[in-house]
């Protein structure tokens, strides 16, 4: 579901919970609450300068151009994006992807030359190079619900362990969006 109809069914009451990633706006009467957060990687072709480092450091790529999907498309992946250059202080020049199948096939277009990414999307078969960011950053996760509902047990038991469980968390991944608190990722 795409973020403004995953935030509308969350208001109109359609949906209980609500998860998406990036820092999002609250709904009208919604609680918004970070909750976990996947490494940022940073993803290069074979041939990139780069490519044969361990990590890389997003302000050695600020003055290439950087691939982003649709913001209409992907519009809380493109706002995580977003956030994570702004907090990294990097602006790249950016270009829409053309194929919009969020990383698998943007090595073909030649007027990009890296993009950002997570181990939950990227595709082990794209034909690229995916490595950590130096510093590392994080894509937080936010949940947002309407205290205010009569929520069912099982929504209560769900948001408790969002909140509160850290097994609810992939390997690597941090509990909250800020690993300073959270030190390692869990497991």
């Amino acid at each position: 579901m795409w973020l403004f109809h995953l935030q509308e069914a969350l208001v109109e009451g359609s949906v209980d919970i609500a998860i998406t990633c990036g820092i999002v706006p609250d709904p009208p009467h919604a609680v918004s609450e970070v909750t976990c957060a996947e490494p940022l990687l940073a993803s290069v072709r074979p041939d990139h300068r780069l490519a044969q480092l361990p990590q890389l450091d997003l302000t050695d790529l600020a003055h290439e151009t950087m691939g982003i999907q649709s913001d209409f498309l992907f519009p809380a992946w493109v706002l995580a994006q977003r956030q994570a250059l702004e907090e990294a202080r990097v602006s790249p020049r950016t270009v829409e992807l053309e194929d919009n199948h969020v990383s698998a096939a943007w090595p073909a277009q030649a007027d990009v030359d890296w993009i950002l990414t997570t181990g939950s999307i990227a595709d082990e078969g794209m034909a690229a190079v995916v490595r950590p960011v130096t510093r590392p950053r994080f894509v937080p996760y936010t949940l947002q619900w309407i205290p205010d509902r009569a929520p069912t047990e099982a929504v209560n038991r769900f948001i408790g362990m969002a909140r509160h469980d850290p097994g609810a968390v992939p390997p690597g991944w941090v509990k909250s969006g800020d690993p300073s608190i959270d030190g390692p990722p869990l497991r």
